[in-house]
């Protein structure tokens, strides 16, 4: 959660795992349209195609598709990917000009043709736009049990006590970490008495009586700590304002040379600050399953539900009600509409909550945004289970795609749901699909043609971006048994490449454990 950022002890150590491996290259843009509408895909594009399949690790390597995207440029993309490398990542141009000429109408058309993906997807409209991309993390998990709970802590501000009992807690950790006798007797005793203490001190449940009762409340939730979180950005980029000027940078902007201000200071034409949300899909999955199982069918209450997350779902009858919840189709069934629906709920409720904090820096607009990084995986390490039926400490859905194991899919029916989501109202600082991918679902002489097929329709559908690592599974097995046998194995992490053998272990786990569509 939020929280480990502020004093759990681990801090910096946390801080530097958030970020693993990611270099700090720019963006290299390939095809998508030109500003007078046109395709702009040239023999420069098929030059950086093959670029990719050197797999360089220091390019941030970006193809635009558009709906009349030469085949031959499709069939290179999908045969670069079968070939083995993880780059380009694909952007979908109908949906990123609607997204930008919806969230900056004043920005002239060409101009919003000739937009920049900064960083890993976060779309700039115009050479004079100023976006701080990525600002801050949500994970919207936290604020939604607070609702299903009727709890009403500040998951930001950490009172004197709970930071004294993280503090504690970290000390008794940290010194009875022998594996040995008295320190596991002492350890014991203290988590006796530590939860105990959190027993106590934790309220009664105070569960909605409807669902309009819950989204209610779990946009207030929402609303408290998305205001507080960026209470503490406002205050970092006024410091930044006030001490760290950007002359040279400053220079370059219009809009700067125009008003005479820095661009720290709002002086770029365009101004926005990208907040990514964390854990979107399970949300929705747990409003689709508390809605399914408890107002609707009346299988069990909702104190049973909160009982059974309380409790990680342990023990017989506890089982059952995750069985129920289960039994709920999930975001990435083909056949459930209604798994879609609740993720477009869950997003309008994101962008309400940043639409609801004030005095954005630099007169800007706050743009909502969903990419994780590995920030899912921290994140979800902390929250406790969902009522989707998700366990505590399992990593959190990355970005807007089905949540990892949770689906029982295929690839066609998760990309129909991802697309059948609303990017252009609802993410404007964009969004990743990475998907694992089984090598061997396009093999064979149409292999290509199969693959750019699917690529295509996908983004006719209204898919927005997609970035696949297209790789036989047993391979990464085999990496993490014998890396000196990869030793220039590139495998997609987010929003950025990286060598397998650079990764912890624990992220070699994670991008293995991802579901891999066959």
């Amino acid at each position: 959660d939020e929280a480990i950022l502020v004093n759990d002890g681990d801090t910096y150590l946390r801080i530097g795992r958030l970020f693993e491996t990611m270099s700090t290259d720019q963006a290299v843009t390939a095809g998508g349209l030109g500003r007078d509408g046109k395709d702009a895909t040239n023999d420069v594009t098929y030059m950086l195609l093959d670029i990719c399949e050197l797999q360089p690790y220091a390019c941030n390597m970006t193809a635009r598709i558009h709906k009349n995207s030469p085949i031959q440029y499709l069939d290179r993309l999908a045969e670069v990917y079968i070939n083995g490398a993880p780059m380009p990542a694909l952007y979908n141009d109908e949906i990123y000009l609607e997204t930008l000429k919806k969230h900056y109408p004043a920005t002239p058309v060409e101009d919003a043709r000739n937009y920049a993906v900064i960083g890993c997807v976060e779309p700039n409209v115009s050479d004079d736009h100023f976006g701080n991309t990525d600002c801050a993390n949500v994970n919207v998990a936290l604020p939604f049990l607070q609702a299903l709970k009727g709890e009403e802590d500040d998951l930001w501000n950490i009172g004197l006590v709970d930071q004294l009992e993280k503090m504690t807690t970290k000390f008794f950790e940290y010194n009875c970490r022998r594996d040995n006798k008295f320190s596991k007797y002492v350890l014991s005793k203290y988590m006796i008495a530590r939860k105990r203490f959190k027993k106590k001190k934790t309220a009664a449940p105070r569960p909605p009586a409807n669902m309009d009762e819950l989204l209610q409340r779990f946009q207030a939730r929402l609303n408290h700590l998305t205001n507080s979180i960026l209470a503490d950005h406002q205050n970092i980029e006024k410091v930044i304002r006030e001490s760290f000027t950007t002359p040279l940078s400053s220079s370059l902007s219009k809009g700067c040379i125009e008003s005479g201000k820095d661009l720290c200071e709002g002086g770029a034409t365009i101004n926005s600050s990208g907040i990514q949300a964390v854990g979107i899909t399970d949300v929705a999955d747990s409003l689709f399953a508390i809605d399914e199982v408890v107002y609707k069918k009346n299988l069990y209450s909702i104190h049973d539900v909160i009982d059974a997350i309380n409790n990680n779902f342990e023990g017989e009858y506890y089982q059952q009600v995750r069985s129920a919840l289960l039994e709920v189709p999930k975001f990435g069934h083909d056949g459930s509409h209604e798994a879609v629906v609740w993720v477009n709920k869950t997003l309008q409720i994101y962008v309400n909550a940043l639409n609801s904090v004030a005095n954005c820096p630099r007169g800007g607009i706050y743009t909502a945004g969903y990419y994780a990084l590995n920030v899912n995986d921290v994140y979800g390490a902390k929250t406790p289970a969902l009522p989707s039926g998700r366990l505590s400490g399992v990593s959190l859905a990355n970005s807007i795609t089905p949540h990892y194991g949770m689906q029982m899919t295929d690839l066609l029916s998760s990309l129909n749901a991802v697309a059948g989501v609303d990017f252009a109202t609802y993410a404007p600082n964009g969004t990743t699909v990475t998907f694992t991918v089984d090598s061997a679902l396009f093999q064979g002489p149409d292999g290509v043609r199969n693959l750019s097929g699917v690529i295509s329709t996908y983004f006719d559908k209204g898919g927005m971006q997609f970035q696949p690592n297209v790789i036989d599974r047993q391979i990464l097995l085999d990496a993490y048994d014998h890396p000196g046998k990869y030793p220039h194995l590139l495998v997609r992490v987010a929003g950025y490449c990286s060598y397998f053998n650079d990764l912890s272990d624990d992220l070699k786990k994670i991008i293995i454990n991802r579901t891999c569509y066959r």
